[in-house]
């Protein structure tokens, strides 16, 4: 294996690891699971049951049915906050099981 002598930033180096191996997208799945609190707030982070990641879409299970009807016709604006944290255009659905 010839070895390569360009310097490169770590963090570029690591996401071009990721983008080899196809690990980008767990990755991108446990950071947004992660920060759910930060991305989406203290209410609806309490009344999230479960977040499944399967990009493009994000799979919410939310136990109020007045919050789960307001995100639903909101649900552009939470995936623009998550597009935003991640810094990249990944989330296009939010599914409100």
């Amino acid at each position: 294996m010839k070895r390569n002598k360009e310097v490169v930033k770590v963090s570029v180096g690591f996401d071009q690891w990721l983008d080899k191996n196809h690990y980008k997208e767990k990755a991108l799945n446990f950071k947004i699971a992660e920060n759910w609190q930060q991305i989406a707030g203290n209410t609806i982070y309490n009344h999230t049951e479960r977040i499944d990641v399967r990009l493009p879409k994000i799979f919410l299970k939310i136990n109020n049915s007045s919050l789960k009807e307001m995100l639903y016709h909101d649900s552009k604006l939470l995936i623009d906050n998550v597009n935003d944290f991640l810094s990249e255009k990944c989330v296009k659905e939010i599914i409100f099981t």
